[in-house]
This record gives structure tokens, C-alpha cells and sequence, in this order.
């Protein structure tokens, strides 16, 4: 998705000129590859940061190890009671992962103003051929997987009804999420646009989740009451700024110039928000809302870490 979007705003108004005097693809490539070379390298790093602070699939795959620093954390606080260790190694977690996002880069999008199209410039064999493998040998493979495995989930006693009776504690949570994303959502709106803040918010990286359960479990009065909160409360966190970059700052920027005429006429904050905010921001709220509790719905990572149950 990161590199449809650098595509769409660095290398499709450029692709269309490109094909306009004719360049070929192999010279077309050569010239633009220099001015998206530090995003990409801004995108690895987003990778890179995202599986450094992985849980859960080195969780399930690790086969119960400690083969990563991120399990190993876990590992000192369920298991061998260390709280200071892991309050150790999760600061030099921290530290590793703060290093990393102090991306020195700051790049310019040369972009034409252009209605978009379908381009036919990168279509050929070889991108046909990379579609493909994609589609066939790695989801085609998990899916022929996925069957098998249905069979051997049916033979399991009492799975189905244990599943169905959690539906309903699993869609709560999820929905608890999506509230207060909303919310946070519809806070971060007032005074747009705000570009301290949108230049903090963005350039957040979510912690380790490891981390972040330590210092929910930490967490006095009044969180200390429900661990269903403070799952809510960290998850949230977890999710927050990803809904941010990836749909808020886009939806804000639409009506920048809306909010600079108000301003321009006269109008404060609160009348801002009340006529042009809110009314056009609570769809877009929404709907990023409606996203997080998806992603909630699926979460093992810090539900392992603060839940008492299942």
C-alpha cells in the first residue's frame, strides 16, 4: 500500500510525460529511481520497525524459545517474575527502535497536477509474472492450507461452542477500540489544521507491544482495576497513529483551505469545528474507526500479555 501511494504521488504524473515523448521503461526507471530512493529507504526502515517490535508470529512459530528480543521480554515477565530485566531490555528495545525513527530524510514530491489514469506503462511480462506468483504460490498455497486445516479443527470436541460463546466478549472489545479511535480522532481535528501535531503524531512508531503491556501492567488506579481497559487503552495506543498517517492527515488536508477562509473571516476554533470539522471529519472518523476494530478483532499479542482469559 506505502509504495501504491509513492507511486501515486512521486511516479505517475512523471510515468505519463514518459510516455508522452515515448522513454523507454529500462531508461524511465534509471531517472526516477534517484528521486524515490530515500523513500524507499523510509519504507524499509517502517518495515524493518514494525517486524524488529514483532510478537506474535515469533510467538507461535518460535516454538516456545526465546528467538527474539521481544519474546524474551515476555518471557521475563509471565514466566520468570524478572520485571526488572524486562524493564531493562525493554529500554534498550526502546532506544533501538527510537534510533530508527529519527529519519533525516525529507523529501520533496515532484508532482504534476494531472487527473488520474489507467497507465499502461509498467504493464509487461515480468510485473505479470510477479502478480502471479504472488497470487497463486504464496496465497494460493495458504488458502489450500487453510482448507486441510478446517477438518482437523472440526474433529476438536467443543471448539465450536467455545468459539461462539467468546463472539460476543470479542466484538465488545473490538467495538470499545473503535470508540475511542474515534474519539481520539475527532479530538486530534480541533485547531486544524495543527502541524506540531501532525508532525509528532506521524512520526510516531508503535512501541513494542511487550513494552507497552509491561507499563499497562505497571499502571496504577484507576487502570489497575479491568484488565479489559487496559487492553482497550493500549491497543488503541498501538493503533492510533497508523490510522493517522494512513487516512486522517489525507481527509484533513481536504479542507485546509475551508478552514483558512473561516479564519480569514473571522471565525474561532470552536465555531470552525462545530460548522466545517466535525460535519465533513465524522464519516472519514468513522470509518478509520470501523477499521481499528478490525484490526482489534484479530489482535493475540497484547491480549496474551494483559487478559486473565481467554
Amino acid at each position: 500500500v506505502m509504495l501504491d501511494q509513492l507511486y501515486q504521488e512521486k511516479v505517475e504524473s512523471l510515468a505519463q510525460v514518459a510516455i508522452v515523448f515515448g522513454a523507454k521503461k529500462s531508461f524511465f526507471v534509471r531517472r526516477v529511481f534517484p528521486l524515490i530512493v530515500k523513500d524507499l529507504f523510509a519504507i524499509f526502515i517502517f518495515v524493518f520497525i514494525l517486524c524488529f517490535a514483532s510478537f506474535s508470529v515469533p510467538m507461535i512459530a518460535g516454538g516456545g524459545n526465546a528467538t527474539t528480543l521481544e519474546i524474551l521480554i515476555y518471557e521475563k515477565i509471565r514466566f520468570s517474575g524478572q520485571w526488572g530485566s524486562a524493564v531493562l531490555l525493554s529500554l534498550l528495545q526502546l532506544l533501538f527502535i527510537f534510533v530508527f525513527t529519527l529519519n533525516p530524510f525529507k523529501t520533496q514530491s515532484p508532482r504534476l497536477d494531472r487527473p488520474r489514469s489507467q497507465l499502461i506503462f509498467f504493464r509487461g511480462i515480468f510485473s505479470f509474472m510477479i502478480l502471479l506468483s504472488y497470487c497463486f504460490l504464496f496465497s494460493g498455497y495458504f488458502l489450500w492450507q487453510s482448507f486441510s486445516g478446517f477438518d482437523q479443527l472440526m474433529n476438536i470436541s467443543g471448539l465450536i461452542t467455545e468459539a461462539l460463546s467468546l463472539i460476543p466478549s470479542s466484538l465488545f472489545l473490538a467495538l470499545s477500540v473503535g470508540f475511542v479511535v474515534l474519539f481520539l480522532l475527532l479530538l486530534s481535528a480541533w485547531g486544524a489544521p495543527n502541524y506540531i501535531l501532525q508532525k509528532w503524531i506521524s512520526g510516531m512508531a508503535s512501541p513494542s507491544t511487550s513494552l507497552l503491556g509491561l507499563a499497562l501492567l505497571l499502571m496504577p488506579f484507576p487502570f489497575a482495576i479491568d484488565p479489559m481497559l487496559k487492553w482497550t487503552v493500549g491497543f488503541a495506543y498501538l493503533i492510533f497513529s497508523t490510522v493517522y498517517r494512513w487516512g486522517w492527515l489525507q481527509a484533513l488536508a481536504k479542507i485546509n483551505s475551508q478552514i483558512q477562509m473561516a479564519e480569514l473571516m473571522g471565525a474561532d476554533n470552536l465555531l470552525i469545528y462545530k460548522k466545517i470539522i466535525f460535519p465533513q471529519m465524522f464519516t472519514p472518523a468513522c470509518r478509520l474507526a470501523g477499521i481499528a476494530s478490525f484490526w482489534a478483532v484479530g489482535d493475540f499479542a497484547l491480549g496474551k500479555l494483559l487478559l486473565p482469559q481467554d
